[in-house]
């Protein structure tokens, strides 16, 4: 597993859609943070206490849990961070079909 350190900026929040698991302020930034291994961007989407990547479960800390219930009732947030934990053979995914795509686009 591979901990990815993710902070949801003042953008993450402004952008983010309330209820929307996969454009909620931690999904952008988990997102963005993703991208950094493949422009190919994964099936993501959070649900509190866990994420789905490519339709693996990923479990999530308290705080993006607390954070994601307060975001969806309009309470105010601040940014924070959070430490995830990846499991390489998902990192490994991403970044295959970001290669496997550059390859199509190239020919």
């Amino acid at each position: 597993m591979s901990a990815l350190h993710v902070s949801v900026l003042p953008r993450h929040i402004e952008d983010g859609e309330v209820c929307n698991p996969r454009y909620c302020p931690v999904a952008l930034a988990l997102t963005e943070r993703l991208d950094e291994f493949s422009t190919d961007r994964p099936d993501l989407s959070v649900y509190g206490h866990y994420a789905t990547i490519d339709g693996v479960r990923i479990s999530l800390p308290e705080a993006v849990d607390i954070f994601v219930d307060d975001f969806d009732a309009n309470e105010d947030v601040r940014p924070f961070d959070f430490e995830v934990f990846i499991p390489e053979e998902v990192l490994d995914a991403i970044t295959a079909r970001a290669a496997a795509l550059e390859l199509a686009t190239a020919r």
